[in-house]
């Protein structure tokens, strides 16, 4: 599935096989699920247990049945669950009869892990699509690019040793090249494949390329690549982007370093008298002039316009002018800033207690979920003048912050459905669509009532202007 403008949602379709073995596996742990059912089965985890050397011993844990049947995470857990259980399900028997709990094959223990070892490679990309992580904005490029590598990885994909399974958490994996794997296996893959190259590449294929196609980085991938300061520092050196790309990512980040640096300069500039009246007048008269310039914070939807008279050529000159020297200005600033952003390595250690004891950081497995946007807040709180980083750490907050969740669009359809009650069921589509964005924004707009009640343009003390239309 993919979002609503979120992180595109890798779901695997196996093929028939993969789909019976699969259900077989569901049934097994369905079973356990009811009844004294499973404190028998643990009875005889403990006497398997007794009998197993140390470090061969079997977790003692419920399988986890995959109720929730819209998430590509659950059955990716219900396999691993019964993955970890493999030493006891192999011989378990369905109490008081003699047949096998979850009857299998060698050959199809071996689909499973194989199948278990693509979920794994995917999981990044489908529990960021279903999980809000912060400041995931500058993760999207190389997500895609990690998820399709290590599907085309020559050397072929980490696969679950069976061997050598205990009750420790870390499940022991082995390296095993896809030309090896089972016809389910097999099939399993080249579905990944497709869809990756589908959702990340655009393709209108069938089958899987041989060889991985060229992902193409947006201007904002490349802009939060040099924004994100866990992305910046593995810039160049370790192939995150190509020198040519970089380059791109500087160029492009100037741009809109001038651009933001305009709309911030425009919108906290304090109106002059004239364009106060003329923004507390009700009406323009026929009379008036027309207005020439609109000054916009489109972040807070703010719109103030300036009425300039057609035949004042002077100030029409000096506008150009001044928008000459600070755009100039700007640029200048913005190396000048850029270089010392550029050196920053923050302590990540220092940052999140989770990474203490580590001295090297994985970008996905570490410094994904690092709230990274409390150094932003920090660097504009040491430098309100932003003499040392300039706009930059704003933009971050803006360009990074963004996340690639689509989940937020899940919870408006949850709230569309408490609005669309039985008593309100012949509300228009328009109707409902406003009630539910008002339910979903009310503590959005109790916040700025409280704390910005000059931009909330609150009426009466029970509801919000947005401005005319």
């Amino acid at each position: 599935m993919i979002g609503h403008e979120g992180f595109p949602e890798i779901t695997l379709r196996t093929s028939l096989s993969g789909v019976s073995l699969i259900e077989q596996i569901r049934k097994a742990a369905t079973y356990l699920s009811y009844g004294n059912r499973l404190v028998e089965f643990h009875k005889y985890i403990d006497a398997l247990n007794q009998s197993a050397r140390r470090g061969q011993l079997t977790a003692k844990m419920k399988p986890k049945v995959d109720l929730n049947t819209t998430r590509v995470a659950a059955p990716h857990n219900l396999i691993t669950s019964v993955i970890r259980l493999h030493k006891a399900l192999v011989a378990f028997e369905r109490v008081g009869t003699n047949e096998l709990l979850l009857d299998l094959t060698p050959l199809e223990w071996q689909s499973v892990v194989e199948i278990e070892s693509v979920l794994e490679v995917v999981k990044v990309a489908t529990t960021l699509a279903q999980y809000e992580h912060l400041y995931t904005g500058g993760f999207y490029y190389l997500i895609k690019s990690y998820v399709l590598k290590r599907l085309y990885d020559p050397n072929g994909l980490q696969v679950i040793n069976l061997s050598l399974l205990n009750e420790k958490p870390l499940l022991p994996r082995m390296q095993r090249a896809t030309s090896k794997f089972t016809a389910v296996g097999s099939t399993c893959v080249e579905r990944a494949k497709v869809e990756g190259c589908r959702r990340f590449c655009g393709l209108k294929i069938e089958d899987a390329p041989m060889s991985m196609p060229a992902i193409v980085p947006s201007d904002r991938d490349l802009i939060c690549a040099l924004l994100d300061l866990r992305l910046m520092r593995s810039v160049g050196g370790s192939g995150y982007l190509s020198t040519e790309e970089r380059n791109s990512a500087k160029v492009l980040l100037e741009d809109a370093y001038v651009e933001f640096a305009a709309t911030a300069r425009d919108f906290m500039a304090e109106p002059s008298d004239d364009e106060s009246r003329a923004a507390e007048a009700p009406v323009v008269p026929p009379s008036s002039p027309k207005p020439q310039a609109v000054r916009t914070m489109p972040a807070l939807g703010i719109v103030a316009q300036s009425y300039v008279s057609s035949d004042d050529s002077d100030s029409d000159d000096d506008h150009s002018t001044r928008t000459v020297d600070h755009n100039q200005t700007d640029r200048e600033e913005f190396k000048r800033v850029f270089k010392k952003w550029s050196k920053q390595s923050p302590d990540w250690s220092e940052i999140d207690p989770k990474l203490k004891d580590k001295t090297e950081f994985d970008l996905i497995g570490d410094l994904l979920h690092v709230d990274i946007g409390k150094i932003y807040a920090k660097y504009e709180e040491h430098d309100p003048k932003r003499e040392q980083y300039g706009w930059l750490p704003d933009m971050a907050r803006c360009r990074v912050g963004a996340e690639n969740a689509e989940s937020f669009s899940e919870r408006t359809l949850s709230v569309a459905n408490q609005v669309v009650a039985e008593g309100n069921t012949l509300l228009a589509d328009a109707e409902v669509e406003m009630v539910a964005v008002l339910r979903m924004n009310k503590w959005f707009m109790e916040f700025m009532r409280k704390h910005h009640p000059e931009l909330a343009h609150e009426k009466f003390g029970c509801n919000i202007d947005f401005g005319s239309s």
